[in-house]
């Protein structure tokens, strides 16, 4: 996609990332690296969850068995002229980023130190320089009001976040020729799109790759031709979007299921709907636009939030002292009924179970 910026997300597609300057110490670094810190501090710093949202998309592009379509253009630092795409070391790279507001703290505190060269370049190619289109985390109310255009029920699953596309071209771009028609009475309208987790990074930063992926990898190498779906009901696009693997250590959750919020051009000869079945076929799909990113995540518990407020917390403090104590009154209870005293206790209570048998059958027993 190019990268000609929207009026309502133009605050946050460039900032002064040379604002911040590092204090004396012992510890100098180059320029340039200075450069990519300060740049990566102000994404963090603007929207620290639609960063990470925007890196979990990445991770599960590197993750896919198309990553050499996903990933364009591929971190240059992994590629050679002998070997290719080196996917292996991009992984690697992958696992060893920590948190992001672990990132974004070690900046803060100037812990140089703590951050690994490969993971910085990185996040930088990542998040500032393929930072177009932007994600900028949505509100409740104002995904209540995107809803309630939309005319969708108050009974569907709510998302875990939301995130707004910015700086996407207008989609009038993506016409070549003119239109046939009045633009007044073919306005731009509003439908879901559910797609795979590891197709959506394409999605947002290649040109014409709003294509329809297939749910399964039986066709794995096939290019398809066929035209992208939506569909006016956000269930039926919540059974295209399994749920994917993306990254481990997203507060977005390990596991995601994604869906796009598009805005298409009600173009005539490449738009046919479907009224009865909800479903939208596109078959030009530059004239799609990604509007909105729909997450369910899986939750983690909150590492901020204090250790005596979890419910588990006490359990797995003492789950040591907890066995041990069940043993012993396991081996007590062993001992006691094979004791003489126990035998009589035995003998004692199979007496009193035996007295209240026959009272109960007495009082439910019809004469």
């Amino acid at each position: 996609m190019t990268s000609q910026a929207s009026s309502e997300c133009d605050g946050t597609s460039s900032g002064p990332y040379d604002g911040y300057i590092p204090r004396n110490g012992d510890y100098q670094i180059p320029a340039d690296i200075q450069d990519k810190i300060n740049a990566l501090r102000f994404l963090l710093e603007t929207d620290l969850i639609a960063c990470d949202a925007k890196w979990t998309l990445f991770v599960a592009a590197a993750l896919s068995y198309r990553y050499d379509t996903q990933l364009k253009p591929f971190p240059p630092r992994f590629v050679s002229t002998d070997a290719g795409l080196d996917i292996d070391a991009l992984i690697s790279v992958i696992n060893d980023t920590p948190k992001l507001r672990v990132v974004l703290q070690n900046i803060v505190e100037e812990n140089y130190d703590e951050i690994d060269a490969d993971v910085l370049d990185l996040l930088h190619h990542v998040l500032v320089v393929q930072r177009e289109p932007m994600l900028h985390l949505v509100e409740d109310n104002d995904f209540d009001v995107i809803l309630s255009n939309m005319e969708q029920s108050e009974q569907i699953p709510r998302p875990t976040h939301v995130f707004r596309v910015c700086n996407v071209p207008v989609i009038h771009e993506a016409i070549q020729e003119q239109p046939t028609y009045n633009e007044d009475e073919h306005p731009p309208k509003l439908a879901f799109h559910g797609n795979r987790l590891d197709c959506f990074f394409a999605m947002l930063t290649q040109v014409g790759a709003c294509k329809q992926q297939p749910a399964n990898t039986e066709n794995a190498g096939d290019e398809l031709d066929a035209p992208l779906k939506l569909t006016t009901d956000l269930q039926a696009a919540l059974q295209h979007s399994p749920n994917g693997a993306g990254w481990g250590a997203s507060s977005c959750g390990s596991m995601i299921s994604c869906v796009a919020i598009c805005e298409f051009e009600n173009h005539p000869e490449y738009v046919f709907g479907d009224i009865a079945s909800s479903i939208i076929e596109v078959r030009k799909p530059d004239l799609v636009r990604i509007r909105y990113l729909l997450f369910y995540g899986s939750r983690f518990p909150d590492e901020d939030e204090p250790e005596e407020k979890r419910p588990s917390s006490w359990l797995g403090r003492n789950k040591y002292s907890l066995s041990l104590a069940c043993y012993m009154l396991l081996l007590a209870s062993i001992g006691v009924a094979n004791s003489g005293s126990g035998q009589y206790w035995k003998q004692v209570l199979s007496k009193k179970a035996h007295l209240l048998l026959d009272f109960c059958r007495r009082i439910f027993t019809p004469e």
